[in-house]
C-alpha cells in the first residue's frame, strides 16, 4: 500500500482513507481537540497526497507512516491557525517551563 501511495495511486489513497479514517482523525485530535478541525486536518493531508504523492521510502509500516503524516499535518494546521489569529506559535522550547 505504501508503494502504491508513493506512486500516486488514487485507489490506494481511497483504500487507506476507507480503512483508516477513524484512526487518522483520532491521531489528529491529539493536537486538534475539535472533531471538525481534526477532520479538516485529515482532509487537507489527503488533498496534498492527491496533488503530490508522499515519499514513503523510509517506512515499512503503513500505520507508522500514517501516524507520522497526521501528526505533522496537525502541527502544521495548528501553526497556520495561530498565524491567522495573529499569534506567533510557541516553539517547543518556549512552551516548556524551566
Amino acid at each position: 500500500m505504501l508503494r502504491r501511495l508513493a506512486e500516486g495511486d488514487r485507489a490506494a489513497v481511497r483504500a487507506i482513507l476507507d480503512a483508516h479514517r477513524d484512526h487518522m482523525v483520532a491521531i489528529a485530535r491529539r493536537k486538534v481537540p475539535k472533531l471538525e478541525d481534526a477532520e479538516d486536518v485529515v482532509h487537507s493531508l489527503v488533498v496534498r497526497w492527491l496533488k503530490s504523492p508522499p515519499g514513503t521510502a523510509l517506512y515499512t509500516n503503513l500505520i507508522g507512516f500514517l501516524t507520522t503524516a497526521i501528526r505533522n499535518q496537525a502541527a502544521d494546521w495548528v501553526e497556520q491557525q495561530e498565524r491567522q489569529k495573529g499569534r506567533r506559535p510557541k516553539s517547543k522550547a518556549e512552551a516548556e517551563e524551566p
